[in-house]
């Protein structure tokens, strides 16, 4: 069944060259939901990448972290944090 009501945010992984191109385009896209510890990767190495492909589209960025994740650099990434205004919403979990 369709729903049209129904919006959804795509998971990506941005160690795939060209991830935005994977995002589907026949689908209601919120935004884009990003796993760093999950899927072993420095969220800092993307982040500029991912805001930038996700201003451009429109996306909001959504992620949830804890203090202590080995992949998350609070500092750094808090340190990037002045660049959020490039893209639409960026909705963070810390705990």
């Amino acid at each position: 069944m369709l729903n049209n009501k129904l919006w959804q945010f795509a998971t990506i992984d941005p160690r795939i060259p060209r991830w935005w191109e994977k995002v589907p385009k026949d689908k209601k896209i919120l935004g884009i939901k990003i796993h760093p510890t999950w899927s072993n990767y420095p969220l800092t190495d993307y982040f500029d990448e991912i805001l930038n492909i996700s201003r451009d589209n429109n996306w909001a960025i959504l992620t949830h972290s804890e203090i202590n994740e080995p992949y998350i650099n609070i500092k750094k990434s808090n340190c990037h944090s002045r660049q959020l205004s490039r893209c639409s919403s960026y909705i963070c979990s810390l705990r």
